[in-house]
């Protein structure tokens, strides 16, 4: 699970995730399904975090790690450790932390400075405010994520035994809570709330070393933090090399258990607290192999697609090509907007109703797809008769329950229509024209396009929808509206599901999807990919 190099863009799948890294990230582990675990179960919906700075947005790749508190008997069954094993020319020698006569990360001469990040989630909460060292529940446990150097247990990161507040562990360290800077003891208590936590290790060469520990840090202030975000500060606190390192839920099951995500080490501030603005991407689905498709066909070849810029659009690496079998050639499922989630965070969803962008809902919401016709079409003027290919459906589509196979917003081609169009709550198979050419339309082939719109809630009143076909990104909203084939409409666009659908003529209708996207700005539904695409394991 180490770097093989340093920069790492994209992807999640039906998650929320866009990961970015610098060039002296040293070690990150996204606990997705691969990750080298023992003990511990994969749940696939990653840990969202919104910084303390409200602004931005923690990145996560769509995966977690549960670890069940079974206490230090039966072998440690609770717990994972696993050896880094450092060696020379490795990461950790590239990055200057490499001892090779001890053989540990910050051992003998190292001088250098290491930083470590990762999400935690309790599942059990304190539930007072005075610390109890009886061992009752819920106070008598532990949880953290630990340094080793061999069997030795440095520092803990997490949530000491006896305490009910987030707090450090270890035989360096010892219990120390984290406190503000105000003198108090201002402490907070352990909560199902999904928590940042960063430490800072100076190394210095054969002399003892420097820790630091903070939790939920705004990003943008480093090691410069205001009084009330909680902290443990420790100059010349001893000998913190290690070689292992450790995830811990412990002394009482089950109660105990405790999510871990987004795991990094490296040596600067910017690496472990990766920030994407909050205004870019929700939910994106790049039809990965395990996407939650049942009557549609999954093919590992992406749909690659060159933008009007000329930048390419990243793709990563599936697509789900829907045959066209009327209503059963449709997928529909629905979105997560419960508590905690980004659609909740960025208040867009309606409490009343549930769906994003009802009711007393003001806000945008982008939305972006590439889309492919397996079969064109061989005229230049609609064709109502229903004859192939023209008597074709095709939509990524937005919905709701209790809608028409309208939808909400679908965006491809309607049936009947000859050209790329939509339809929707304001109608159906309504086409996309361009104002300056003759057809006004653009009659649906085999190439790859992308369709973005962007919906504009407004509060109990009508919507506005405007979608484009293949608009120029650095363009955003501001697209030629002579060249580039768009539409306007409105009417009530929330909603709660997402289907795929292709249908009424068997295989002349079958379509290809690929990189959906929602989000509230532009750049996130078109990115822009500068760069190679990095697995970090």
């Amino acid at each position: 699970m180490k770097t093989t190099e340093y920069i790492l863009s994209t992807l999640t799948l039906l998650s929320f995730c866009l990961i970015s890294a610098k060039a002296d990230l040293i070690y990150y582990d996204g606990n997705d399904s691969d990750s080298s675990f023992i003990n511990s179960t994969n749940k696939a919906t990653g840990m969202t975090l919104f910084y303390t700075n409200n602004e931005d947005l923690m990145q996560v790749s769509g995966g977690r790690r549960t670890v069940d508190g079974s206490g230090e008997d039966s072998g440690n069954t609770g717990n994972e450790y696993f050896n880094l094993n450092p060696t020379t020319g490795d990461n950790w020698d590239l990055a200057g932390l490499y001892d090779s006569i001890s053989g540990d990360i910050g051992g003998g001469a190292v001088e250098g400075i290491m930083y470590l990040s990762f999400l935690v989630r309790a599942h059990y909460p304190a539930s007072s405010v005075s610390e109890r060292k009886d061992g009752d529940l819920p106070y008598g446990r532990y949880f953290g994520m630990d340094l080793y150097r061999n069997d030795n247990g440095l520092v803990g990161i997490g949530n000491a035994w006896g305490a009910h507040a987030y707090s450090t562990y270890g035989s360096v360290t010892g219990n120390q809570d984290l406190k503000d800077s105000t003198g108090g003891t201002t402490y907070i208590s352990v909560d199902t709330g999904t928590h940042l936590m960063v430490a800072r290790i100076a190394f210095h060469a054969n002399e003892a070393d420097d820790i630091s520990v903070w939790l939920d840090p705004n990003p943008q202030d480093g090691n410069t933090q205001s009084n009330e975000v909680r902290r443990y500060i420790a100059t010349a606190k001893g000998d913190l090399s290690f070689n292992k390192i450790g995830y811990k839920a412990g002394n009482i099951p089950i109660t105990n258990a405790v999510d871990f995500d987004e795991v990094r080490f490296g040596t600067s501030w910017e690496d472990i607290t990766p920030i994407r603005n909050s205004n870019e991407l929700i939910w994106y689905d790049g039809q990965g192999a395990n996407s939650l498709f049942t009557n549609t066909t999954y093919n590992s070849g992406g749909l690659h697609y060159q933008m009007a810029n000329g930048e390419y659009l990243d793709v990563s690496g599936g697509k789900r090509i829907t045959p066209g079998t009327g209503d059963a050639g449709t997928d529909t499922f629905t979105l997560d907007t419960g508590a905690d989630t980004t659609w909740q965070n960025l208040s867009l969803i309606d409490a009343e109703s549930g769906l994003i962008g009802g009711g007393d809902v003001n806000g945008v919401v982008y939305f972006g797809a590439l889309v492919r016709a397996q079969n064109g079409v061989t005229g230049t003027t609609e064709d109502k008769s229903g004859t192939p290919p023209e008597g074709t459906e095709a939509y990524v589509q937005l919905t709701r329950p209790g809608l028409n196979n309208l939808g909400v917003l679908g965006m491809g081609n309607g049936w009947n229509p000859w050209a790329y169009s939509i339809a929707g709550v304001f109608g159906p198979h309504c086409d996309l024209p361009r104002a300056d050419e003759n057809p006004k339309y653009l009659s649906y082939n085999t190439s790859v396009r992308m369709m973005v719109a962007k919906i504009t809630f407004k509060a109990n009143a009508n919507d506005t929808v405007t979608v484009w076909l293949d608009p120029n990104p650095d363009n955003g909203d501001s697209q030629d509206t002579n060249t580039i084939h768009h539409a306007t409409y409105s009417g009530d666009l929330s909603f709660s599901q997402i289907s795929y659908r292709s249908g009424n003529l068997g295989a002349p209708s079958a379509w290809e999807f690929d990189e959906v996207r929602l989000a509230t700005s532009w750049a996130g539904v078109a990115p822009i990919h500068y760069g190679t695409l990095i697995i970090l394991r």
